[in-house]
């Protein structure tokens, strides 16, 4: 018995007592549940509380503004409440005390509930304006962007109206008002003042950027994010047929999905001996680990979460990285095929996507289909995601560039309302520093002088990139005859990449601001004109001929998709009646800003061309016979000594007769 109990009190995990018999081990038991039960009631009762206060301060903005507002505004209830019942009789520096006590838990309330009135200040103008006019809700946004400086305007507002009503000169003591009433009042104004600059200066650089980003990205983000959800059905359609890693698309998935232990170990085996399997289950479930993560955190917080393992996600994590986005549609492509088809058609989406997303797979159908072939094959679904990965970097980038350039404009309009702020409140504070202000008027106008170059040319450069605006981060554009790329934009310059060279040159903005700028890339449909010279003989059926065999070969599939189906044939001169001067125009389905893609299609057209000038055939000026000194027409040539030649003259001369000398 004694060991039973003495075995059991070495099980339990503490205060354990160390005499002999059961009934201290029984005592030593109830003492440790005890003491146990003690502390899970406190660590319950804390928990409880915390959990209230979490959830008192996440209820709603107005809970956990009055739990900041509360203590404080408690404490500075105990002064009004003892001036009124007049335990404090003292005046406050020649003030009635109590109208300044109630001043300043005036201060403090009017602080938090003009952050309020700020916050709820877009739903009520959307709320109200928006049933007269519906375009009066987008300035919901501005409003929402300037809350902070909006509340304190209200505040300081509230602040301004409510001293000179409230503190009041003792009129038993005093009969002027004390000085410093008269300091605070000037201070009050002044800063009523500075914070009406700040929040002009914030309203513009809000303006600014929301009607800019409107304005210029707008429509290309709405299509580019309808084609990436599109293109994200598809990749949920295809990885419901042939779920990920399996053995079909397994190094696909890897490459639409790296993991970068992949690429420290490219191989089949890692260095350590461990299989390159082990290391993509790895990977796999440390994503799968994520989204676990972040649907408890969507749970605890009760906001949504991004999921990093969502097709949308996916999707757009491999449209980032070409080498991703080729196996994105390959991937696609070979799932939804038809077997033994060699293109996907609009049915084959249509039944991935299901009876009630017949629509979706048109319109996406539609977006793929160039060439209007009624079949999709790899080259092109992998030519289309890259393009469209592409739109996106590139707009990607022009919202950073702008973006950066407008916190600059932020950061000098800023100093330039603190400058403006300090004036300010010095002027209220000392009258006679207006009339030193005045008398210095002539050595500032000297001094502007020197800053009008740099004020020229900031207010030169965001009038060019923010009302202008005439390229984008990625564009191809044509300036002074020359081919540039827009590699950074910046507030006043920016960086262009030549397309022929690579070299990097930058642009000051107050120069391009006088220039003719060319926008390859926001170009739609673009021509090319090509000049020949044919002899002056050609037939006008032969020409006729020309511009049907080029006709032909732009209307093929492998044509359409990046040609307009009709070409213009046109004489436009001959020359001296030597030669037929021919003008051949061609449209491309798009602009010349993929310089890769317009040299390789311009090669295509080049070789059809020739291909059919040589089989009609049509020649040049020189005519179609043989070159003069060839092995067709050769030549031949004599050497004779000067005495032979005169002999010779001398003898054609006397057969002529004396008539002919």
């Amino acid at each position: 018995m004694d060991s039973a109990n003495h075995r059991s009190n070495h099980s339990e995990p503490s205060y354990r007592l160390h005499r002999s018999g059961s009934t201290q081990s029984r005592r030593a038991a109830s003492i440790e549940a005890a003491l146990n039960s003690q502390e899970d009631e406190q660590q319950t009762s804390l928990n409880t509380l915390g959990r209230l206060y979490v959830k008192v301060l996440h209820f709603s903005i107005i809970t956990r503004y009055a739990l900041y507002v509360a203590p404080f505004a408690l404490i500075l209830a105990v002064p009004v409440i003892l001036s009124q019942t007049k335990v404090i009789r003292a005046s406050v520096a020649g003030a009635d005390q109590r109208g300044f006590w109630i001043w300043i838990e005036l201060v403090w309330l009017s602080l938090w509930a003009s952050k309020l009135a700020a916050h709820f200040l877009p739903t009520a103008v959307e709320l109200f304006a928006g049933v007269v006019s519906p375009g009066v809700r987008h300035y919901t946004l501005l409003l929402s962007a300037v809350e902070q400086p909006v509340s304190f305007v209200l505040w300081m507002t509230v602040v301004q109206v409510t001293f000179p009503v409230l503190v009041r000169p003792v009129a038993a003591r005093q009969t002027s008002q004390p000085r410093w009433i008269s300091n605070v009042k000037s201070v009050l104004l002044a800063l009523l003042i500075c914070t009406c600059f700040l929040l002009a200066e914030r309203t513009f650089i809000q303006l600014v950027s929301i009607s800019y980003r409107r304005k210029q990205f707008r429509h290309k983000m709405k299509d580019l994010k309808r084609r990436i959800h599109l293109l994200s059905l598809l990749y949920d359609a295809s990885m419901a047929r042939f779920p990920d890693h399996c053995v079909e698309f397994v190094e696909l998935d890897r490459a639409i999905q790296p993991h970068p232990l992949h690429d420290a170990f490219p191989t089949r085996w890692s260095p350590s001996g461990i299989p390159m399997r082990l290391v993509h289950r790895a990977g796999r479930f440390s994503s799968r680990l994520t989204t676990a993560f972040g649907a408890v955190a969507q749970e605890a917080i009760g906001q949504k979460m991004h999921d990093p393992a969502s097709a949308s996600s996916v999707v757009l994590r491999a449209m980032m990285d070409p080498r991703s986005a080729e196996a994105l549609a390959e991937r696609i492509w070979a799932s939804l095929v038809a077997t033994g088809s060699s293109s996907l058609c609009q049915d084959d989406l249509a039944k991935a996507l299901g009876s009630d997303r017949q629509a979706e797979a048109e319109e996406l159908f539609v977006a793929l289909d160039l060439n209007e072939s009624r079949g999709l094959s790899s080259a092109e679904l992998t030519s289309a995601v890259a393009e469209w990965g592409a739109q996106y970097i590139s707009i990607n980038d022009s919202i950073h560039d702008v973006g950066q350039a407008i916190k600059a404009l932020d950061s000098l309009l800023f100093a330039t309302a603190l400058i403006v702020c300090c004036l300010v409140l010095v002027a209220f504070l000392s009258p006679s520093f207006v009339g030193t202000l005045a008398a210095s008027a002539t050595a500032l106008l000297s001094l502007s002088f020197a800053f009008a170059t740099t004020c020229q040319e900031v207010l030169g450069s965001c009038i060019f990139l923010f009302i202008k605006h005439p390229y984008d981060t990625g564009d191809r554009v044509e300036i002074a005859n020359q081919q540039l790329v827009v590699d950074r934009i910046s507030l006043l310059y920016t960086v262009f990449q030549h397309v022929e060279s690579g070299e990097a040159t930058q642009a000051p903005h107050i120069v391009l601001n006088n220039l003719w700028i060319g926008n390859i890339s926001r170009s739609r449909v673009m021509g090319e004109q090509m000049r020949i010279s044919l002899a002056f003989d050609t037939s006008f059926e032969d020409i006729d001929v020309l511009k049907g065999e080029m006709t032909k070969f732009l209307r093929e599939p492998n044509s359409h998709r990046y040609f307009c189906p009709d070409l213009a044939v046109d004489v436009i001169g001959i020359a001296e009646t030597d030669k037929l001067e021919l003008r051949v125009q061609i449209q491309y389905k798009g602009n010349f800003s993929d310089e890769a893609m317009r040299l390789s299609q311009r090669c295509r057209f080049m070789r059809a061309l020739v291909s059919a000038l040589r089989s009609i055939p049509l020649h040049g000026p020189g005519g179609g016979d043989a070159v003069l000194g060839s092995a067709e027409r050769p030549t031949w040539s004599v050497s004779v000594s000067p005495a032979e030649a005169r002999a010779a003259r001398e003898k054609l001369l006397g057969s002529c007769g004396p008539t002919s000398r």
